[in-house]
């Protein structure tokens, strides 16, 4: 119980300085398919589904 209390002190003085650095605009992701149903019946066989999507206010160091 001790080392959990311990862990739980650690996670919480190590998120700290993280909230403070947080941008105006965190960056966000928005995502679409290419289907919006997929029917499975008894004779589903698959289906080909495309995933897609942008990220918002992303951080210039990694746009680089």
């Amino acid at each position: 119980m001790r080392v959990a209390a311990c862990l739980a002190a650690l996670m919480l003085a190590a998120a700290g300085p993280v909230r403070a650095q947080e941008p105006a605009h965190p960056e966000s992701i928005q995502i679409g398919l290419s289907t919006d149903r997929v029917a499975i019946t008894a004779d589903f066989a698959g289906a080909d589904l495309t995933i897609f999507g942008a990220l918002e206010n992303a951080d210039p160091l990694i746009n680089r």
